[in-house]
């Protein structure tokens, strides 16, 4: 698919049924919405970010995550507020306004943005979990009313660790569960948000729920050409096994949620590259921001 076809579908409103098969299952594949020439630019941008924080270029001030071997990067929060292009990518019209037409909500703002690296044979498991139980224990996100947007930066298969769902799962709505306990491996100061993006979780989703719901709907792991996205709802169950592939899976992931679905009284909200405190409504840009980059 073109640049040109994928900017025609994103002019036009998504469709009534793949809105509904949205609300139905809580989640929905777009493919090939960039094409190669936008994500190899994409790339170049993430690969100098990972450059740029290993090397003291620039400080993500603790937005940077290794996995537990302490070399390979697993995430990395908050570089729209670093990086003026994955600032312009979360209000690029081909992001932003089939998410608006999902919430029915065109006031926006982003609430988190990372990029996951599921690096070729050492990248690590997510185990499942749900969003929402962060969002609201973390930074006393009201309703589950966000929805997070997943920009796949290579081929997704069934080798290189895809992303698995339980479709229809956001309908069973929160899966309050206790906070996993705090191991001696972090530092006081960490304690309060490594958890919720470490290895081991701090909420994981018990394992009795979902072999409970896995049996009743099924797990789907979508797999699909790099350039294209994934929607899928805050309350949805997902997780992804460990990459032993030689293949990486590097993936942009852009949390949405209303303006109108934040509590600012909240007391100690986890740190702005997690949590994002600016709350400005986002406004489209010109659809061909990524063709300026390099």
């Amino acid at each position: 698919m073109t640049n040109n076809d994928s900017t025609t579908i994103f002019k036009k409103s998504l469709t009534s049924q793949q809105v509904d098969y949205y609300s139905d299952n809580g989640f929905l594949l777009i493919n090939d919405v960039f094409d190669h020439e936008e994500v190899n630019k994409l790339l170049k941008s993430v690969n100098d970010s990972i450059f740029d924080q290993k090397s003291g270029n620039k400080n993500l001030e603790g937005g940077l995550i290794l996995e537990e071997d302490k070399t390979t990067v697993r995430t990395m929060n908050g570089l729209h507020f670093e990086y003026e292009v994955f600032s312009k990518l979360c209000c690029h019209p081909r992001l932003l306004f089939p998410t608006q037409q999902i919430l029915s909500n065109d006031s926006l703002y982003v609430y988190q943005f990372k990029i996951n690296i599921k690096e070729a044979f050492t990248g690590d498991v997510w185990e499942w979990h749900q969003d929402y139980i962060y969002w609201l224990k973390g930074d006393g996100i009201p309703e589950s009313k966000g929805v997070s947007l997943v920009i796949f930066l290579d081929d997704i298969t069934e080798f290189n660790a895809p992303l698995m769902l339980i479709p229809g799962s956001h309908k069973l709505g929160l899966i309050d569960v206790d906070p996993r306990e705090e191991v001696s491996d972090f530092s006081q100061d960490e304690k309060s948000w490594m958890r919720f993006v470490a290895a081991k979780l701090q909420y994981p989703a018990p394992k009795e729920v979902v072999s409970k719901l896995a049996e009743e709907k099924g797990i789907v792991a979508p797999k699909c050409r790099k350039g294209s996205i994934l929607f899928f709802h805050g309350d949805m169950l997902h997780a992804s096994a460990g990459n032993i592939s030689p293949f990486p899976r590097r993936s942009i992931f852009i949390t949405y949620n209303p303006v109108s679905n934040v509590d600012l009284n909240f007391i100690n909200p986890r740190p702005h590259f997690l949590s994002s405190r600016d709350l400005t409504p986002l406004s489209a840009t010109t659809d061909c921001i990524l063709k300026t980059i390099g």
